[in-house]
């Protein structure tokens, strides 16, 4: 009884065990206009029962094409099959390598801009840190002189050439406002 054509089923659900389901599936299949195989090899090779599911199939646009292959394939077909999975393989193959280029772009732009990241946060704590610095500058210095650093720094007085020291002395003025003259 069971067999690989119809194996025994046992799901501990009566409507599978049953094989209602299937009975549903093949009388809609019937309804619903596709492209089906009927892949049961005893009732396609009894003429009883292959007439039985091809009067199912009874609607116009439906194609009913029986074939039985026994044996080894020819041998063109079976080099068209192994082109074709030739190339299914080398287009997967040429997909993979694609994505795998593209995430390691992926990641070393990442890397890029991570690294130009860190770049401008080290930067921006130098500036701080040089700014910090500059302020504890400014800060001891006025605790250490006293003065503010806006001030220009006092001018020195410049020494007096021995002319210079007479014609001052001579156009200095007295108490009053009035000009002294020495002489």
């Amino acid at each position: 009884r069971n067999s690989n054509d119809r194996p025994e089923v046992s799901f501990g659900i009566q409507a599978l065990d049953e094989l209602s389901a299937r009975r549903l599936i093949g009388t809609l299949a019937s309804l619903v206009p596709r492209n089906y195989v009927v892949m049961e090899v005893k009732s396609n090779l009894v003429k009883l029962d292959r007439e039985t599911a091809l009067a199912r199939f009874a609607a116009p646009h439906y194609r009913r094409i029986a074939c039985v292959m026994i044996g080894d394939p020819p041998p063109a077909w079976v080099r068209q099959v192994q082109a074709d999975l030739l190339r299914e393989k080398q287009e997967k193959a040429v997909h993979e390598w694609k994505v795998k280029l593209l995430e390691r772009e992926r990641k070393r732009l990442l890397i890029m801009a991570e690294k130009k990241v860190a770049k401008q946060r080290r930067q921006s704590e130098e500036e701080k840190n040089n700014k910090q610095n500059n302020d504890e500058q400014i800060d001891g210095n006025i605790e250490d002189d006293g003065e503010d650093d806006n001030e220009p720094p006092p001018k020195k007085p410049r020494k007096k050439t021995p002319s210079e020291g007479a014609a001052a002395e001579e156009n200095s003025e007295d108490e009053d406002g009035g000009v002294a003259a020495t002489g």
